[in-house]
Parts: structure tokens; C-alpha cells; sequence
């Protein structure tokens, strides 16, 4: 099975590893406004992953 996209919509999230995993394959990911989620995006937009 492939996918194209990841949808995460937690309403409290630490560390998610699955939003890590989608980011690493290259997923588009759509996710909910919480704390780690927010955290992961900023650090992979800012290229400092």
C-alpha cells in the first residue's frame, strides 16, 4: 500500500513517531495545532533536522 498523504490529529502529542516516520519518507503531513507537532515542523522547515 502507498500513501500520498499523513493526517495526524491528535489534540495532545509529545514526540509522535509517526509523524517522524512520514516526514522522513517525504509525506505531505497535515496535523492538528499541538505542541509537538508544531515543534517537529519548525525544526524540519528551519533545516536544522
Amino acid at each position: 500500500m502507498d500513501i500520498d498523504i499523513f493526517i495526524l490529529t491528535s489534540l495532545w502529542e509529545g514526540l509522535s513517531i509517526s509523524l517522524l516516520e512520514a516526514m522522513y519518507l517525504g509525506k505531505a503531513v497535515i496535523v492538528t495545532n499541538v505542541i509537538g507537532n508544531k515543534m517537529l515542523l519548525i525544526i524540519m522547515l528551519m533545516g536544522t533536522w
